[in-house]
């Protein structure tokens, strides 16, 4: 139980140095602590509470699992898509040059389209996204 989520059962939790991502049974994300480099992916510095991420390229989304490391954050959504936001700090800036803050999908090449993504992992300056094979 994660106070604050009462109302939201929790389904996983991912921590840093500075930030907390949590997705709850019903596929949503909540972030707080401090957003170093944007890492919370909504526009409070620092939050001290559970604050839903209502971002609009996650609304709609079924969202399966997270990670946050240092100034990034992930998630995966039930259908093998991909979000990240934060300071790109990650692999030389996955979302490098992109102008919004919050998340963003992001694409990959060399995995075939029979592939999706289940489940993601972040630390510092690098990460890893795990694919299965679709049913």
């Amino acid at each position: 139980r994660v106070a604050g989520l009462a109302q939201h059962p929790v389904a996983e939790v991912s921590c840093s140095t500075y930030s907390v991502l949590a997705l709850t049974t019903d596929g949503r994300a909540f972030t707080w602590g401090d957003s170093d480099g944007d890492a919370l992916g909504h526009d409070e510095d620092e939050c001290s509470a559970p604050r839903w991420l209502d971002a609009p390229s996650l609304r709609g989304q079924n969202l399966a699992h997270g990670a946050v490391a240092y100034t990034n954050a992930a998630v995966a959504t039930t259908d093998g898509r991909v979000f990240m936001w934060g300071g790109n700090a990650w692999e030389r800036g996955i979302a490098a040059g992109r102008a919004a803050r919050g998340p963003s999908e992001i694409t990959w090449s060399g995995a075939p389209p029979c592939y999706q993504c289940t489940s993601v992992s972040l630390a510092w300056r690098h990460g890893y996204l795990l694919f299965h094979k679709r049913a």
